[in-house]
């Protein structure tokens, strides 16, 4: 599934030709992106305090220390500061959604199991890091099923993501397609009362 959607990492081919190098680097996340994610982790913090009853995963969610200066700028009391480790969870998916419109020419995805195929596949991204050392003996108090780690923090922080990444995509189209009706539904009274 996920080699079908194209959000499987390719690996960089080096060659002499100009015509490569002036594709997109759908690996690298910019300044901009980066403090935008840190941003939108703080509010997947938030959704997973709400599911998550476990105290030892409750408190890797957040961290005081690592924050982006963004988060630090736009708090005014009352946003989440996300960890390293979701922060981290955030960025794959986020790499992940750059393949996926690179390979769908930037235009949303089509069909079912979408955000099924990129949980999969940032599972498979993140599990040879370690996201939350904090939690490394609390991992094995538990079996693999049940995993909080993986089943619970990863899973839950990329679906969430995929959520949020979504919906944004379905309202840039559906904008495209309402553009030039805004005008005529907003100024409504003001253009049938114009002269009047």
């Amino acid at each position: 599934m996920a080699r079908r959607l194209g959000i499987e990492p390719v690996e960089e081919i080096v060659t002499e030709d100009d015509t490569l190098a002036n594709l997109p680097d759908v690996n690298h996340l910019s300044e901009y992106k980066e403090a935008a994610i840190s941003y939108i982790a703080g509010f997947i913090v938030k959704k997973i305090e709400q599911k998550v009853t476990c105290m030892p995963c409750s408190h890797a969610l957040t961290s005081a220390d690592s924050v982006h200066p963004f988060v630090t700028l736009k708090n005014r009391g009352g946003l989440q500061k996300p960890s390293p480790g979701i922060t981290s969870v955030c960025q794959v998916t986020e790499r992940c959604f750059q393949r996926l419109l690179n390979a769908n020419e930037g235009k949303a995805p089509q069909g079912r199991g979408t955000t099924a195929a990129i949980v999969h596949q940032v599972l498979s991204e993140c599990s040879e890091k370690n996201l939350f050392p904090q939690l490394h003996n609390h991992m094995f108090d538990m079996c693999v099923e049940a995993n909080h780690v993986y089943v619970k923090m990863v899973k839950m922080a990329s679906a969430l993501y995929c959520k949020v990444r979504l919906n944004h995509i379905a309202r840039r189209q559906t904008d495209k397609i309402k553009e030039g009706k805004v005008v005529r539904r907003k100024l409504t009274k003001l253009i049938n009362f114009y002269g009047d």
